[in-house]
């Protein structure tokens, strides 16, 4: 029951929503082509590295391992960053 949970579109977008920029997240008042052009632009900033054959992988090139792999190489030297859940 739990892997059916975690593998829902409910509960993976939520966890996606959630670690985008704040100040994305929390855009009013503009239409959807905007936002999706916000976002398209953040997410150019994202490495995109799938697997290859033969090679060891760093992560599992999902978007919210990049996200926590990139929030905690940013995070303040001595305290934890705070990453999305």
């Amino acid at each position: 029951m739990k892997s059916l949970i975690h593998n829902s579109f409910t509960y993976n977008g939520t966890r996606l929503f959630n670690c985008i920029p704040q100040k994305l997240r929390n855009m009013k008042d503009v239409s959807t082509d905007t936002f999706k052009n916000h976002l398209d632009k953040w997410l150019a900033d994202i490495p995109d590295r799938p697997p290859t054959p033969g090679y060891l992988n760093i992560n599992t090139n999902r978007l919210h391992d990049w996200i926590m792999d990139s929030k905690v190489q940013l995070g303040p030297s001595g305290a934890p960053a705070q990453l999305c859940h």
